[in-house]
């Protein structure tokens, strides 16, 4: 279900991939617990798709969700945990521009 995501995801079709993320989390969840790398990955996938869709104030805790689960079971220097920190620094860094806008 995550492959299919990720495939709606490049096909730039962020609503059901969303909608696949999310069930996919709920079933990794289940099945693997809250300690999993692969319950963390669908995480992930959920918090970008809903920073690629602007819904910021979403995606924010579920990057922290992520990037803290990745550092824990698979450590700081794993690939994985540096691509969900580099995107969640992306998604603060527009958070900060978008507070600025709206502050003019």
């Amino acid at each position: 279900m995550t492959g299919l995501a990720w495939a709606l995801f490049y096909e730039k079709r962020y609503s059901p991939a969303l909608d696949l993320s999310q069930k996919a989390l709920a079933g990794r969840e289940k099945l693997l617990g809250k300690d999993h790398p692969d319950y963390f990955r669908s995480i992930y996938l959920s918090a970008r798709l809903q920073h690629v869709k602007k819904e910021y104030i979403r995606a924010e805790p579920m990057y922290r969700k992520a990037c803290g689960g990745f550092e824990r079971v698979l450590g700081a220097g794993h690939a994985e945990t540096k691509k969900a920190s580099i995107d969640f620094e992306h998604l603060l860094e527009e958070m900060k521009e978008m507070e600025g806008l709206i502050g003019m």
